[in-house]
């Protein structure tokens, strides 16, 4: 299912990750970026965000099961290492207008790269401990 009013422009490790950009709205006060939750192919059921995060420093280094996330940089640069059981990749999320949506039992880690980046994660379900691995879907 592909978000309306947005566009998948790059995917890896057979489509399981995607990148989608919101529709930009810009105008004299600033600009806005809408990730309309009906239109993605997941029902978000929890958010939160991590920030105050020193540079340099990893995040995550994890797969969740049985979960679909979709991670936005709202402020700063952020490295997304991916892997499954036989690929890997690195997308760099720099802007709010784009998120990555990670399908589950996808092994991810998250470099903070400056000062004041802030994550925003959309996730299809509520956080469960027993949900994680720290090995890619397929090991």
């Amino acid at each position: 299912m592909r978000p309306s009013g947005s566009s998948r422009v790059d995917s890896w490790l057979g489509g399981d990750v995607v990148l989608v950009k919101a529709p930009r709205y810009d105008d004299v006060r600033g600009a806005l970026a809408a990730f309309e939750f009906d239109d993605l192919p997941f029902q978000p059921r929890r958010v939160f965000t991590v920030r105050d995060v020193p540079a340099g420093t990893v995040r995550g280094q994890h797969a969740v099961v049985n979960q679909t996330q979709l991670l936005i940089a709202a402020n700063g640069r952020i490295d997304v290492e991916v892997r499954n059981s036989t690929d890997r990749a690195v997308i760099t999320l720099d802007s709010p207008h784009q998120g990555l949506l990670i399908e589950p039992g996808i092994w991810s880690a998250l470099t903070f790269i400056g000062d004041g980046t802030v994550l925003v994660s959309l996730a299809s379900g509520a956080f469960e401990q027993a949900r994680y691995t720290n090995e890619p879907a397929g090991q």
